[in-house]
């Protein structure tokens, strides 16, 4: 597993970009949370998917869960595609391209959220 994961990690220039985002992008959230703490009310709007009102209201502390989505994710994402036959590469891009987009979309998420309060 281990010979796997540096094997995948060696083999191409364009699986080390979306990981460092996928990191990156976990530190910033988790750095913003930490910065604007004191500002945010003990309930902010997280469920965007529920009628508007009550039902989107978090806990704040449910904000951590964002950054622990892109780290889960990123790993899961890592360990399939470092499974995959070498040959299969197009579907490893395809992998972490999608890392990427989740990323993006947990990043966006976390900023215009902290942006209502700030």
């Amino acid at each position: 597993m281990k010979k796997q994961l540096l094997r995948f990690w060696q083999s191409d220039k364009f699986f080390k970009i979306p990981i460092l985002f996928s990191v990156l992008s976990a530190i910033f959230i988790l750095t913003l949370l930490l910065f604007f703490w004191g500002s945010l009310p003990d309930r902010v709007p997280l469920f965007y998917s529920l009628f508007w009102g009550e039902g989107q209201l978090a806990a704040k502390e449910q904000l951590f869960l964002l950054p622990a989505v892109i780290l889960v994710t990123s790993t899961v994402n890592i360990l399939i595609a470092s499974q995959l036959h070498h040959l299969q590469y197009v579907l490893k891009r395809v992998l972490t391209i999608g890392l990427s987009l989740i990323d993006v979309i947990i990043l966006v998420t976390a900023v215009n959220i902290l942006l209502i309060f700030i």
